[in-house]
């Protein structure tokens, strides 16, 4: 007799769910949220959510892109400036999730910000490499 293991079967099927769901999300915003696996946050959103609809997750990846884009651009303007003495426009904008912009959009000193999920402002933080411009 084969011993199934404990909870293999509903890890399964929640991993399943899963993929399901974010293929819908996907689908519905037109937007390619994960090219192989899915950060570890659009995982706990779900996690602790369960299957929000599309524009409410759309509105979650908004706020973090935007507090991300807060919290990294700074340290990064600081670090350039003492490095070059140039002075780096770090304005934020931004434009909230809407049927034009189905995800929102964060802008830097009028360039779009196109990832919501690899900017990690505690490794920006940490980086002690100098700015060198080209």
């Amino acid at each position: 007799m084969e011993e199934s293991m404990p909870g293999s079967e509903l890890e399964l099927c929640y991993e399943r769910l899963f993929a399901q769901w974010l293929e819908r999300v996907q689908g519905e915003l037109g937007w390619q949220i994960a090219e192989t696996r899915p950060a570890g946050w659009i995982r706990a959103a779900y996690r602790e959510h369960g299957e929000l609809p599309a524009a409410r997750f759309a509105l979650i990846a908004f706020e973090r892109k935007l507090c991300c884009v807060l919290d990294a651009f700074p340290p990064v303007a600081a670090a350039a400036e003492r490095d070059t003495g140039l002075r780096v426009d770090i304005r934020a904008g931004s434009t909230p999730p809407s049927p034009d912009f189905p995800v929102g959009m964060v802008t830097v000193a009028e360039s779009a910000i196109q990832s919501n999920h690899s900017i990690r402002p505690e490794c920006v933080r940490k980086s002690r490499t100098p700015f060198r411009p080209t």
